[in-house]
């Protein structure tokens, strides 16, 4: 069980970071879908230094590069995933389970059925007990 709950929260971690890169991709393809590529180059020509551009072209290095870290997390996270549903995939099932519950409950029943009977043999071993006491006192009271 302590197992199943750890697969969980993998999974339920790798979902949430799955969610982070949608929204920073989706976040980038806003931010380049409203501004084409011609007319940001035609506004930085006519408005920005050199330094500037060469911040943004650093900024948009770094985006690619976190872009490709964040690929590269995300390809191992949907391998945890994989490999979660292959062990949830051979968990028993809510019939299997139920089953067993009853199996075990009719073990239990033979158990205290088989006590019940030991406790018989206590009586009987108690009962030979005394005889062979009472046999051992005579033997030795005749020698």
């Amino acid at each position: 069980m302590k197992e199943f709950i750890e697969n969980i929260t993998n999974v339920l971690l790798a979902l949430q970071v799955i969610g982070l890169v949608v929204i920073s991709i989706f976040g980038w393809y806003m931010r380049t879908a409203f501004v084409s590529r011609g007319d940001f180059n035609a506004a930085m020509a006519n408005s920005a230094s050199r330094d500037d551009l060469k911040k943004l072209e650093s900024a948009d290095t770094d985006a690619g590069t976190r872009l490709t870290t964040q690929s590269a997390r995300l390809q191992e996270l949907a391998g945890k995933v994989a490999r979660v549903e292959d062990r949830v995939a051979i968990l028993p099932n809510a019939e299997a389970v139920k089953d067993l519950e009853l199996a075990m409950e009719r073990l239990s029943g033979d158990v205290r059925v088989l006590g019940q009977k030991l406790e018989g043999f206590d009586d009987l071993q108690e009962m030979l007990r005394g005889q062979v006491d009472r046999m051992d006192e005579f033997l030795r009271k005749t020698k």
